[in-house]
């Protein structure tokens, strides 16, 4: 169906999520992906689908940071590059061709599943 992304469940309360998405640029959408925070109504683990009446409303949207590990710094956690780039390296991976977009949302709702999610049959047709 052309859309993929990544979950984070929020079962723990939290100061700051920083949801961050790797991928090769040849996935990569040409439109933004879309983040969603969604209301765990049926406990951990259930997926609701493309259930419309569970996505809570949010501010925050998705940013675009550009190619390698050096475009994800962030202050809160100064070892993040090092740690990219050392994932990459186990993975076989050339890190610095990948991209990464992330969403940054403070204080995530508790009990919440937040998705970034690329629809990539948007851009088909």
């Amino acid at each position: 169906d052309g859309i993929f992304g990544h979950v984070v469940e929020m079962s723990t309360p939290s100061k700051l999520l920083l949801h961050d998405c790797v991928i090769h640029p040849d996935l990569a959408s040409t439109t933004m992906p879309e983040l969603r925070v969604l209301e765990r109504k049926d406990g951990p683990g259930v997926w609701p689908g493309e259930n419309r009446s569970v996505v809570l409303p949010i501010e925050e949207r998705v940013v675009y940071l550009g190619k390698g590990p050096d475009s994800a710094a962030v202050p809160e956690m100064p070892w993040y590059t090092k740690m990219l780039r050392d994932v990459g390296g186990r993975m076989g991976c050339d890190i610095d061709e990948l991209v990464t977009y992330r969403a940054r949302i403070e204080f995530p709702v508790l009990q919440s599943m937040v998705w970034m999610r690329f629809d990539m049959s948007r851009e088909s047709g």
